[in-house]
């Protein structure tokens, strides 16, 4: 783990990332927590009984993630996500990330290949915890070929069942079959964690990191500096990154203007 100097401004991290991905060199995906003492857990993995989301234990992860499968094929047939037509597996595929998309605890993490995105979920909740942005580097599947990263394409992973270890024995980014608004606008790639890794943080550099192909590289942890926070969300709004943007529906919406409306009217 690498930790950089602290964030002020979208300027810090634009001038990391052009400086770290020399070039077309190298990759990052990217995700931002408001709090930089959280850990990069799945939600299915929390401890809601603990404010720094330590995990529960693996069993209890594991039984939370089997039960979810149950619940997904009850329920979501009924509010218009059958999926009629798709085969076994691509069909959980689809599921779980439906679920996520929509809050559902899962074992998938958001990521976005836009830095400014991940800055601005960590620039949420000023004044309250200093954020982080903590972004990924992918290795290339073919080192001769800058161009080719070790996102996982449908083909790489939808033949796979997603609810075993067999599913990956490391962790591995995926491109989502199910699209909408929210997650072309923040560019999103989601973290898949194999079972038996449910309980086990990403900040941990030893679960992930491997010189072999198609596993990710290391992991930097930009830290938002809590003072600076709503000065970022000023300049984020300024280049269109806000919650209007991220988020277009009515409760983006609502977001946005509650935030314009109580800072500029305070």
């Amino acid at each position: 783990m690498h930790t950089s100097i602290p964030i002020k401004s979208i300027n810090d991290i634009i001038k990391w990332n052009l400086i770290k991905t020399d070039g077309n060199k190298r990759r990052f995906f990217f995700r931002g927590m408001s709090n930089d003492k959280y850990k990069l857990i799945p939600k299915i993995s929390r401890n809601n009984k603990e404010e720094n989301h330590n995990p529960v234990s693996i069993d209890i992860a594991k039984t939370r993630f089997l039960r979810l499968k149950q619940y997904l094929n009850v329920y979501l047939p009924a509010y218009g996500f059958g999926f009629e037509g798709l085969e076994s597996y691509p069909k959980l595929w689809r599921e779980l990330f439906v679920a996520q998309h929509y809050g559902i605890p899962t074992n998938l993490l958001d990521f976005s290949r836009n830095p400014l995105v991940a800055l601005f979920f960590a620039a949420k909740h000023p004044d309250k915890n200093h954020g982080a942005v903590y972004a990924i580097q992918t290795q290339e599947k073919n080192p001769t070929n800058n161009k080719d990263y070790n996102i996982c394409s449908p083909d790489d992973y939808l033949h796979k069942y997603p609810y075993e270890g067999e599913s990956g024995r490391n962790p591995f980014f995926v491109a989502p079959t199910y699209s909408d608004k929210r997650i072309i606008a923040q560019v999103s790639v989601f973290c898949y964690l194999p079972m038996k890794l449910l309980s086990t943080p990403l900040n941990d550099i030893n679960t992930f990191c491997s010189n072999r192909p198609n596993q990710m590289g290391s992991i930097h942890k930009l830290i938002v500096d809590k003072k600076y926070k709503g000065d970022i969300l000023e300049e984020l709004n300024k280049v269109g990154i806000n919650d209007a943007s991220l988020f277009p529906d009515m409760n983006g919406l609502g977001s946005f203007i509650e935030w314009k409306l109580l800072n500029k009217y305070s």
